[in-house]
């Protein structure tokens, strides 16, 4: 019996592969806009964070006007654009799109190209607002709507479990912080008391 484990660069692949399916670039961006503001309005929207970058400008000071937006979880970012789609920032759009390598950017590709095969068939013409062509349409979004459907409530919770944890982590943080405040004021008042 072998023992087979997967090689470095499989795995190197496979951990890239995971970073760049949940990283959102994020352009049109405000030089005034902060990696922390980036990070309280991206965390709202769609659960955990790990990361948020705005790339440093190498020929002047002036700050590039995109930035990356690395969630927790893959599912987020097709959901942040869904949700984020014309949010403005310091009177800027922002433009959200996937990583042009991810899963999200394949499939909307793939989708798109087997799309426009599936209104090509051999011998069959359709024009773009025939009644064939918008009934092909319509059954073919109906379809893919029930099958996400059913797999993005299982990532929606799973989204929301995480996004409850961290905001129960949060909240726990807070409470130490202020009870600690308090036992000092507490005991400041004590001694100046007497």
């Amino acid at each position: 019996m072998s023992n087979i484990s997967p090689s470095v660069p499989s795995l190197l692949s496979n951990s890239i592969e995971s970073e760049v399916d949940r990283t959102l670039y994020v352009g049109n961006i405000d030089e005034k806009v902060t990696e922390d503001l980036l990070y309280e309005l991206f965390v709202q929207v769609a659960g955990p964070l790990e990361s948020v970058c705005i790339p440093p400008s190498k020929e002047n000071e002036r700050k590039k006007t995109y930035a990356f937006v690395c969630y927790k979880h893959a599912c987020s970012v097709p959901y942040t654009i869904q949700i984020m789609t014309g949010v403005q920032l310091f009177d800027k759009t922002l433009a959200l799109q996937y990583r042009p390598q991810s899963i999200h950017a394949r499939f909307e590709r793939n989708s798109q190209s087997s799309l426009q095969r599936s209104f090509s068939a051999p011998g069959v013409q359709f024009h773009q607002n025939s009644p064939m062509h918008v009934t092909q349409l319509q059954a073919f979004n109906n379809s893919f709507r029930s099958v996400m459907l059913g797999s993005q409530t299982v990532r929606d919770e799973q989204r929301d479990r995480d996004y409850r944890s961290y905001d129960e982590d949060r909240r726990s943080r807070d409470n130490n912080r202020y009870r600690e405040r308090d036992r000092s004021r507490s005991r400041e008042n004590r001694y100046h008391r007497y």
